[in-house]
């Protein structure tokens, strides 16, 4: 796969719009984040890499490759933190542009599916 410079910028603006501020907490509202990062630290605690627990219970809320991105993701990191937990989903969401770019660029004329990945950010 070449890189041309209109995929660069297009990864590179996605970056930025995935990655600045991603250990942030978020301003109000109810979130369930906290439940699902609860869950995985309880797994990479118990080292259960199949089942997930939460308080001691089977948490069947998320498929578990959410919790696995995110354990890998704290290994990988130092520790549990708002940025380790939100960093798997932040590189999907760059790839799903990526990916809606050239499967664009194979589908229709080049410009068409750049405008796709544009569109998808």
């Amino acid at each position: 796969m070449k890189i041309d410079k209109e995929l660069a910028a297009l990864i590179f603006v996605s970056a930025l719009a995935f990655l600045v501020r991603l250990g942030n907490p978020l301003a109000g509202g109810h979130s369930d984040e906290p439940l699902y990062i609860g869950i995985a630290k309880e797994m990479m605690a118990k080292h259960e890499w199949i089942l997930p627990i939460y308080h001691g219970s089977l948490a069947f809320y998320k498929p578990p490759l959410l919790y696995w991105m995110m354990m890998v993701s704290f290994k990988l990191f130092g520790g549990v933190s708002l940025f380790a937990a939100r960093f798997p989903a932040a590189l999907c969401g760059i790839g799903t542009v990526l990916i809606t770019a050239l499967l664009g660029r194979e589908l229709f004329p080049r410009e068409k599916g750049e405008v796709a990945g544009w569109l998808t950010l």
